[in-house]
Formats: C-alpha cells, structure tokens, sequence
C-alpha cells in the first residue's frame, strides 16, 4: 500500500487525503497512517489543511516501496524483501528457496557482515554504500543452460549502468568493470537441480555505487560510481534498472536461449584478443583469450592449442 501512495505522491503536485483514500480503497484515516509511517522512514511529506499531501524529498534507501517506484517493469512481478543488516543475502535466499521462497523473489540488505563473492573470497559491503542484493529463479529449462545465468546478470548491469550514464566492461565470466578497470561489481551464482531440471537458481550482486574509499588492499583493485562520477547516485533507481534488465532479458532467455545474451555480453566483452592470465581449480596459466562460446565458456589459446574454460578466473592484466 505505502507503494502505491508513494506513486501517487510523485505522480502529482499536491494530492488530498480524499483522493488517496478513494484511488486505493482505503480510508482516510489508513491513508494518514501510512504517511506517517513513510516520514518515519525518512520520507519528506508535508500535509497542508484543504490541499492534501505533498512529496518532498526521498531518503538513499533500497526499500520495497522505493524501488518500486522505479520500475518500468511492473509485470515482472518481483517481491523485494529490505533488511537493515544480513549476514549474507544470498545465505537468507538459499534458506527460504528450500523452505518454497517463489520465483522473483529478492532480498536485499543495507549491509552484509559476511559478504563473499565468486570462489568465496571476501567482498567489502560497508553500510549504506552499495547494491548487496539476491534474486530468486526456477527457471523452466536445462542446467545445462541455468549456468548462463550469470552472464545474463553481467549483461543486466552493464546495461543499466549505461542507461544511467556509466560505460563500464565485462570481465569474463562477469566481473563489472571501470573504464580504468577497476571492479565496480562482482556476481555469483548458485544452483539446486537434477539431471534434467532446476529447482532454484538464486543469484547475487555486489555494486560499489557509493563507497567514497576503499581499504589499502583494494584501492587499486575497486572502485564505484561515486569515484567515477565525483558525486554520489541515489541507488533505488539504480537497482530499479538492473531489475528491469534483469527481467527483459530473461524473457530474451526463455525465448530464444543464449544466443541474442552472448551477443549484447560481447558488446561489454574486455580481455578477449589479449594475453592474459587464467586461474582455474588447477593451477594458473598465461593465454590469449579469443572468444565465448554458445554455452558462456571461455575459448583460449594455450601453447598453440584451443582449450575451453568452464570454470575459473581472469586474473590479469585487467585493462
């Protein structure tokens, strides 16, 4: 409900209790409860006697109600889920996907105290800073083709951040990279399936939008849209479009498999036609990178052979 009449706020100079009351059902009373609720999370609404409710001001929060507020997909049919702090949403998620969570389902934290990103390293998530969130699919197809999921996130956010303003790259298999190289967004993903079906596939992202410093280790390594832009970004909208992004192209998914994916990955693709460095289970190894295949796999030159990656990591140089 408090989605709704923040819509119809913003939608309008100035809009009577009466009409809200009558737009959505409910009583005056209920609508002047919710408003009340709205200024205590931070919201800026003033209320003049005979004119009605006006919108002021919004706080940098990734609320249900304020992300909501963004979409252009409405149809996709998320169900966000806001947390103060997590220990991990992505550890929340695989919970409530064993206990039946539905598809779209998302969960995202102002802070995660043990944020880790691909291969379990370690990811700084300081509060109030970033995107931290989760999402929830059961996909209706292949394992085989859930594992390109991951790429589809990539080619989400890279969309969306150039929508916003930000040219950044992908680093294979889908790294979120700066201009300067820096990594601005790290994503993974994990599976529950069988043979030959998907029982849940949840996927996580990290987005250093805010983060103004980061510590000796990583500053040469991260960086985030306040370093690149010298200001700082509302994030709803930001998370807004990745959603938005993330829905069309899994309906792009659904309907014609990874092919039309690939294409837009390779339009954001860095590394490929470059020597470069690949960790994998193994060992580490010096190759050119050449391509990506059908499947999201890396195609390599090594020693003059062509090998395909499957799993692991491009270590350097990053552009």
């Amino acid at each position: 409900m408090r989605e709704q009449i923040l819509k119809l706020l913003r939608g309008a100079e100035e809009v009577s209790g009466q009409a809200l009351s009558e737009q959505l059902g409910i009583s005056r009373a209920a609508v002047a409860k919710h408003v009340k609720i709205l200024r205590g999370e931070g919201y800026d609404i003033s209320a003049a006697p005979h004119r009605g409710y006006r919108f002021i001001s919004a706080p940098d929060v990734l609320s249900a109600a304020e992300i909501a507020c963004y979409l252009s997909e409405p149809q996709a049919g998320w169900q966000i889920h806001y947390f103060a702090e997590l220990n991990s949403t992505t550890t929340l998620l695989r919970n409530r996907a064993e206990q039946g969570a539905p598809h779209g389902t998302v969960i995202i934290a102002e802070q995660q105290t043990e944020a880790r990103g691909r291969l379990n390293r370690g990811w700084y998530a300081p509060p109030d800073s970033g995107l931290w969130m989760s999402y929830l699919l059961r996909p209706p197809f292949s394992p085989q083709l859930a594992q390109t999921i991951t790429l589809t996130s990539a080619c989400a956010v890279a969309l969306a951040l150039e929508r916003l303003g930000f040219r950044c790259g992908i680093k294979w298999p889908n790294d979120i990279l700066s201009p300067t190289g820096l990594k601005l967004c790290g994503i993974k993903s994990d599976i529950c399936a069988d043979m030959d079906s998907v029982q849940w596939l949840i996927t996580g992202i990290g987005l250093n939008i805010n983060t103004s410093s980061f510590p000796q280790t990583l500053e040469k390594k991260a960086g985030s849209l306040y370093l690149l832009s010298g200001h700082k970004q509302a994030r709803a909208p930001i998370a807004a479009a990745i959603l938005d992004e993330l829905y069309r192209l899994y309906q792009i998914l659904l309907a014609q498999g990874f092919k039309p994916i690939r294409e837009i990955w390779l339009q954001y693709a860095v590394s490929l036609g470059q020597e470069v460095r690949i960790s994998d289970i193994n060992e580490e190894y010096t190759a050119q990178a050449l391509d990506l295949d059908e499947n999201g796999y890396l195609l390599v030159e090594r020693n003059g052979q062509m090998q395909t990656i499957i799993s692991g990591d491009i270590l350097t140089p990053d552009p």
